[in-house]
């Protein structure tokens, strides 16, 4: 998946592998990266290596949830979700 800036702020999920995190440096919009702190499917560690490989990217760790903080946690969800829009 390639994204510029034009295209503006994306909402994705991704399964990270070896192949796709090599590619994640030439995603150039803004990018929010949500992991739950008690996520052992991605775990906090592959979040941030995925926050680290895009650039400017806003890594946000959902305390009291694991891969499932859309109903885990879903006003702490909505609230990183609409603080980020909002900046763009």
């Amino acid at each position: 998946v390639v994204v510029d800036e034009k295209d503006g702020p994306r909402a994705a999920t991704a399964c990270v592998r070896a192949e796709p995190v090599a590619e994640l440096d030439r995603i150039t919009a803004p990018t929010l990266v949500v992991v739950g702190a008690d996520d052992a499917a991605t775990p906090v560690s592959t979040a941030e290596v995925v926050a680290q490989a895009i650039g400017g990217a806003r890594l946000e760790i959902v305390p009291d949830s694991g891969h499932s903080s859309t109903i885990e946690q879903p006003e702490a969800l909505s609230k990183l979700i609409e603080s980020f829009v909002e900046r763009y």
